[in-house]
């Protein structure tokens, strides 16, 4: 809905993380209509607030990047998943010859 002069009025919050600059960029999309199509308006605002990334680097986090893992974590869990695929297969060429026997 707009208002008397056809400006949309929206009601934020005040805790909008922003970049470096405390900017925060919106972007409003109209869908069908049927003069002009898809109408996308994009503006920036200076209203965010500035939120520095911690680094957890040397520290003890639930999550980790994927660079990071130790190797036998990741040999361990793909030998397990490769033994499962050969059993499988192992399984399905049994029955296959048992159905030709």
């Amino acid at each position: 809905m707009t208002d008397e002069n056809g400006r949309i009025v929206v009601q934020l919050d005040n805790d909008i993380p922003g970049d470096e600059n405390n900017m925060v960029k919106f972007q409003v999309v109209l869908d069908d209509n049927d003069d002009y199509g898809n109408v996308v308006k994009e503006l920036a605002a200076p209203i965010g607030i500035w939120v520095a990334r911690e680094d957890t680097f040397d520290q003890r986090t639930l999550w980790g990047k994927r660079d990071k893992v130790p190797l036998w974590l990741l040999i361990i869990p793909n030998i397990f998943l490769l033994l499962v695929w050969i059993i499988i297969f192992i399984l399905m060429y049994q029955l296959k010859v048992i159905y030709k026997s």
